[in-house]
């Protein structure tokens, strides 16, 4: 292994030890990315899991922050020189972590600081000074803890090392493949904390073992139109399982065709199109639903609009769930 000269000191790495907090600082934002993302389909269910998230962000964040610290001491801390604190060391990782974390963060935020419009980059000067605020805020709640926690595990990791080189003036420093083999645990560890957490709540919460609280949850329904012959129409409903109604009877489904009502006989009778629907009363709300359009305005030899919309009158809005030609 490669040992760093013993009257080498701390000055002269610094610019090492900056691009390794770099380095973490892009790997803390692309760890908040994939959380944002796995994350994602548990949050449109329920909200109230949020807490467990910021949970998991906050110990998995520290948990990075110690194995950086502990990494640039086994890369800057090495040989006989005491000059070269480990604490200091892991503050200035710590330091260069939280700027590029919070630059990427606020590049990346909506707003966006910067557009792009006919192959020219703009700078969006009405957000410019909130967006350093946020940054300043940022930076400064960042730079606290990724501070504290990898000048921590920097020392920890030096004093332990120191207990193992009794006899030994010089250390060896280990190389980049070696340092990742040392630490495949705790990088394997932080791999489980980030996935495993949301799985296990996006289990309970399609199981209904966690209820679903989002006020804001839109349904995905869906509706699957084919002619059965040159005149009937077949609309078949699939609801999403995934969100039921707050109660029965609170939605419901209205078919127009060519932009006029159609959801019931009794409309249609009112429309002045030669149609008839089958059941009567429409296309119900509910698992499996169907209903058959008739009539000669359906004729295969022109295509006619078809849309179809649900009211949630439980939800508090309504959605266009097809619309076509057929």
């Amino acid at each position: 292994m490669e040992k760093l000269p013993e009257n080498r000191k701390l000055r002269d790495v610094v610019p090492a030890i900056i691009l390794w907090g770099c380095f973490g600082g892009i790997c803390l934002a692309v760890m908040v990315i994939f959380l944002q993302v796995i994350w994602a389909p548990v949050l449109d269910y329920s909200v109230s899991v949020s807490r467990v998230k910021d949970f998991q962000l906050i110990g998995v964040s520290a948990i990075l922050f110690w194995i950086l610290g502990m990494a640039a001491s086994d890369l800057f801390c090495t040989g006989g020189e005491k000059a070269r604190s480990p604490v200091i060391t892991g503050i200035a990782s710590g330091i260069a972590t939280a700027f590029v974390f919070s630059s990427i963060n606020v590049l990346l935020s909506r707003p966006f600081l910067f557009s792009w419009e006919n192959g020219i980059i703009s700078v969006q000067t009405g957000t410019l000074f909130f967006r350093l605020i946020e940054w300043l805020i940022l930076f400064s709640a960042f730079a606290i803890t990724s501070c504290i926690f990898q000048s921590l595990g920097a020392w920890y990791r030096h004093s332990r090392q120191e207990l193992k080189q009794e006899t030994v003036d010089v250390r060896e420093k280990p190389s980049f493949h070696g340092m990742l083999y040392a630490y495949r645990f705790l990088i394997l560890f932080i791999l489980v904390l980030l996935i495993v957490p949301p799985i296990i709540l996006y289990t309970g919460v399609t199981t209904g073992v966690i209820e679903r609280d989002n006020p804001a949850y839109r349904p995905f329904d869906s509706v699957n139109l084919s002619r059965t012959d040159d005149e009937s129409i077949l609309i078949l409903l699939a609801p999403d399982p995934g969100c039921p109604q707050r109660g029965p009877g609170l939605r419901f489904v209205n078919i127009t065709v060519e932009g006029k009502d159609v959801s019931t006989q009794s409309i249609i009778m009112n429309s002045g199109l030669d149609l008839s629907i089958d059941p009567p009363e429409g296309l119900l709300y509910g698992n499996n639903s169907s209903a058959i359009l008739r009539g000669d305005y359906l004729s295969g030899n022109n295509t006619v609009l078809i849309r179809v919309d649900v009211i949630y009158t439980d939800l508090g809005f309504s959605d266009v769930i097809y619309n076509t030609t057929i």
